[in-house]
Formats: structure tokens, C-alpha cells, sequence
């Protein structure tokens, strides 16, 4: 609905855009679902049949709209009245509502338990309980002091940071290890992965910087500091450039170029696979 409304014309990447930047907005908490399961199986049947489902519906809601565009107001109960009749829409509008409720509802809980367990990855002395406290605390504060659009704006250059660092992630499982860790040492913090991964942070810096030149996204001020530092800007508001996919393109190809020439630990079996 928001690329239909958009002059001159609707631009399909974009719209492909929006599908891939919500999937990779969601990947931190895949793999805090995907932690604790029991086998490979379960992990993938869980988190396909969890941020799957909601995809499906989206993307049916997504070509309704387009099917529907131009003669209603895009809204669910709009399009379902067009496309099926009034009575139709309403129960349309019923079943959209259940399901933005039920689809919701569980999201904080979600990302205060995928931020208590990065914290334990920082203060592992700090019991799991405490530290989601302490988040609950801080964000029900944070959601009475602070406007909402600036959280909008916060989870755009939140976008701008991911986005590169799941080209890489994919990149060094994919192409430089070939599907191969060492699964003890992932949690071992001297084992073979302990320390910054170096060949990884230029592509990090430059996959950010390219995003920001596309789609420039942040806070109002973070914005105008970006429109002043980056000649050219926002390509993608003026020729419908997609800023998600063309980051996490680059991001992969080049870390796996570097990746695959410098890491030499690439060899490593692991013992998932044994």
C-alpha cells in the first residue's frame, strides 16, 4: 500500500525491498528461537512455520491491494469489499484485526527475551531473569518519555546496521567456511572464533555507508547530517533504487571475497555435521 501511494508510480523493487528488509529485521530473534531446539530439524520447522505464515499473509495482502488499487481505499476491509462485497469486508476486517492482534501481541516479549540473552553474551554473571527486569523497566520508561516516531526513526538506522551484518554472516557461513563451525567453540569466548573479526568490519563500514547514501534513514538530525556529508543522496526516492537488497548484495560478495582469501580457518568441520 505505501509504494501504490508513492509519486510518480509504484516501483516493484521497492516493494520487494519492504518484503526482504522485514525478514532481515526479524533474523536476530530466528536465531534466538533457533537456540534452544533440540535438533536442526525443529529449529527450521519452528522458525519457517513462525515468521512464515505471517509472511504468506502479508504478501496475499500485499497483491490484494495491488489488485485492488486505484478503486479503494487501501485497507483490508476496503479491499476485501471490493474484491468480495461489503459483507465479505467486514469479516475481512475482523480477520485482519485478529490477526494484527495476534501477530503483535508477543512481539515485545520477543525482543526483550532476544536482548536479555545478548546481554548474557556481555555479563554472563548477570541471571537471565535480572537482566529482562531491567529491560522491561527501561523500556516502559523510555515509551513514556520518548515520542514514538523517533523509535520509527531509530529502527530505520537500526535497518541501515543490519542489513550488512546478515551479508556478512551469510557470506562467511555460505562461502568462506562452506558450512562448516566449529559448534563448541561459538560458545567458548577462547575458542577458535574469540576476538573481532577484522576482514569483516570495512565491509561492515562500507555496507553501511552505501545504505545511508540510498535511502538515507535515522533521526530527523541523523538525516540532515547525512544529506550534508554524502553528495548525491537518496537515489532511491528519486529512481526507486532498493537500498536493502543492493547492501546486502555488496555486503556478501565482497566479504566473501575477502573472506575466502585471508581466513585460513576455513577448514574447520563441524561437529554438527560429523
Amino acid at each position: 500500500a505505501l509504494m501504490l501511494e508513492q509519486a510518480p508510480g509504484a516501483h516493484f523493487w521497492l516493494g520487494v525491498d519492504l518484503v526482504v528488509g522485514a525478514s532481515v529485521f526479524f533474523f536476530p530473534l530466528v536465531a534466538d528461537t533457533a537456540r534452544f531446539a533440540p535438533d536442526q530439524s525443529t529449529a527450521a520447522s519452528s522458525v519457517g512455520a513462525g515468521y512464515g505464515v505471517p509472511a504468506l499473509i502479508a504478501l496475499l495482502l500485499g497483491g490484494l491491494a495491488a489488485a485492488t488499487s486505484g478503486l479503494t481505499e487501501p485497507t483490508p476491509a476496503g479491499m476485501v469489499a471490493e474484491f468480495f462485497g461489503s459483507s465479505a469486508g467486514v469479516f475481512g476486517a475482523m480477520l485482519a484485526l485478529l490477526w494484527v492482534v495476534g501477530g503483535e501481541a508477543d512481539q515485545p516479549f520477543a525482543f526483550l527475551y532476544s536482548a536479555s540473552v545478548s546481554a548474557q553474551s556481555l555479563a554472563s554473571w548477570l541471571p537471565i531473569w535480572a537482566s529482562g527486569v531491567a529491560l522491561v523497566a527501561v523500556s516502559a520508561a523510555l515509551s513514556l518519555l520518548v515520542e514514538s516516531t523517533f523509535w520509527t526513526d531509530l529502527i530505520n538506522l537500526l535497518m541501515a546496521i543490519l542489513v550488512p551484518v546478515l551479508g556478512v554472516f551469510l557470506a562467511d557461513f555460505f562461502v568462506v567456511r562452506r558450512r562448516s563451525y566449529l559448534s563448541d567453540s561459538l560458545y567458548d569466548r577462547r575458542g577458535a572464533y574469540s576476538g573481532v573479526n577484522w576482514y569483516a568490519l570495512p565491509t561492515l563500514i562500507v555496507g553501511f555507508v552505501l545504505y545511508q547514501w540510498i535511502s538515507p534513514a535515522g533521526p530527523p538530525a541523523w538525516v540532515e547530517f547525512v544529506d550534508k556529508l554524502i553528495p548525491g543522496v537518496a537515489p532511491s526516492a528519486a529512481a526507486g533504487v532498493p537500498p536493502v537488497l543492493i547492501t546486502l548484495v555488496f555486503s556478501f560478495a565482497s566479504y566473501a571475497l575477502i573472506g575466502r582469501w585471508r581466513i585460513e580457518e576455513a577448514f574447520y568441520m563441524s561437529k554438527l555435521r560429523v
